[in-house]
């Protein structure tokens, strides 16, 4: 059941210290799920994990760890990309050389994100997501967030390398990380920026760190970066200005022509003031103020087949919350709202067929059934993967969901709910 595959799969994960095993033993522990101890623990890196439970052989990772391993998933692949899709990070379990489930974890994206992409963009500033999830997962989020250029599927030794390339082509690269895979990188590009709350070998190779989890402090230190700049090119330009003027008065050259000269006490004091005027002009650097968080913008369109604080995305009739809700297309003076990247492309290539009227949200309102595998949202209205047992009908996401469901079904009876 659920439990004792999470169980085994946090029993190897809880040796690592990737943010996604994490995730899956802190989720476990937070189920109150005994982890048995694991032994011969492998790491590949940016691939997966392997280790010894129970007397059997378990590995977790990607797709590509599972390939090398021999372990074939073929029958979820659409259920993977489905999720991958949303923006969700798929990771694989198998169990003695067979395949034993897919988990599908998400992380919630910074309030500031959205705005520190918008921010450095208005500063003609370049912006680059680099990394190891599948080119749909990163594709989603990057939209999400307004990021145009994407590397996905980079290997954690392969991240430096990417970043040679873009100095290759003249620019001149900032890096923002703080994992352990981020660590060569951070030392390769020009300016290095880790956040506070990364490894300490993250930390240890940057140039600078952010001792906020907050992408908008990158935004803060390059805007300060050129203000501080800008002090030092002016103390140096008075500087020099000053000097130009005064050291020929007070070396007596301009004495035989004009009578000007300088006794030692004020050429004394005039370069005392010199020094106060440099220092003076870098004191104006405390009038810096950072951005703060914009909040949360409110949409003054009406939002398209609303129910309290959620709409119903029109193709996959999935419940998303407008507060949060980063995917939209704006319609005849209504807002859609989606819950993935292929919801909104689909809306977009015929917005016309998706529309909203009054009559169609009294109508069409969907009733919600939950996949008893995956718990996702089903509507019962336009579902088409149905499966009957003992009187009940229980609705499908995908095949794979309906394929498992009735190889076992005693075992998910009633089991259509969210705990």
């Amino acid at each position: 059941n659920e439990y004792e595959v999470l169980s085994l799969i946090a029993s190897v994960e809880k040796n690592s210290e990737h943010p996604l095993a994490e995730a899956i033993v802190y989720y476990a522990e937070e189920k109150g799920i005994g982890i048995p101890p694991s032994t011969d623990f492998v790491y590949t890196t940016g691939k997966g994990v392997r280790a010894h439970v129970n007397g059997k052989i378990v590995l977790v990772g990607n797709d590509h760890y599972m390939s090398d391993n021999s372990v074939s998933f073929s029958e979820t692949q659409d259920h993977a990309l489905m999720l991958q899709q949303q923006g969700k990070t798929v990771v694989y379990a198998a169990i003695d050389g067979s395949q034993l489930t897919i988990l599908a974890i998400a992380d919630d994206l910074k309030p500031s994100s959205f705005q520190a992409v918008r921010t450095l963009k208005d500063m003609g500033i370049d912006v680059w997501m680099i990394t190891g999830d599948k080119e749909a997962t990163a594709r989603s989020i990057a939209k999400s967030v307004g990021i145009d250029n994407v590397l996905s599927e980079v290997l954690p030794n392969e991240k430096a390398e990417q970043i040679k390339k873009l100095q290759a082509q003249g620019r001149i690269v900032a890096m923002s990380g703080d994992g352990v895979n981020d660590a060569i990188a951070l030392a390769q590009a020009d300016v290095g920026i880790a956040l506070g709350s990364g490894t300490d070998v993250s930390i240890e190779s940057g140039d600078i760190v952010l001792m906020k989890d907050d992408l908008m402090d990158v935004v803060n230190g390059i805007q300060l970066g050129k203000k501080t700049m800008t002090k030092i090119k002016q103390g140096f330009f008075w500087a020099l200005i000053y000097n130009i003027i005064l050291l020929p008065i007070a070396a007596g050259l301009l004495y035989p022509s004009t009578g000007l000269y300088l006794q030692p006490q004020f050429a004394g004091l005039a370069m005392a003031l010199s020094s106060v005027s440099v220092v003076t002009n870098a004191l104006t650097l405390n009038r810096f103020k950072p951005h703060e968080v914009e909040e949360t913008r409110i949409d003054k369109l009406l939002t398209a087949y609303q129910e309290g604080d959620l709409a119903i995305d029109p193709i996959c009739k999935m419940k998303v919350d407008i507060a949060t809700s980063t995917l939209y297309s704006d319609y005849e003076g209504k807002r859609y709202h989606f819950c993935a990247q292929y919801c909104k492309d689909t809306f977009d290539a015929s917005p016309e067929e998706f529309r909203d009227t009054e009559l169609e949200v009294i109508e069409t309102a969907p009733k919600i059934a939950i996949d008893p595998i995956c718990k996702m949202d089903v509507d019962t209205t336009t579902a088409t993967l149905v499966s009957d047992y003992n009187g009940k009908k229980y609705y499908f996401c995908a095949q794979y969901c309906k394929d498992t469901f009735e190889a076992n079904p005693e075992q998910y009876e009633d089991k259509d709910f969210r705990d």
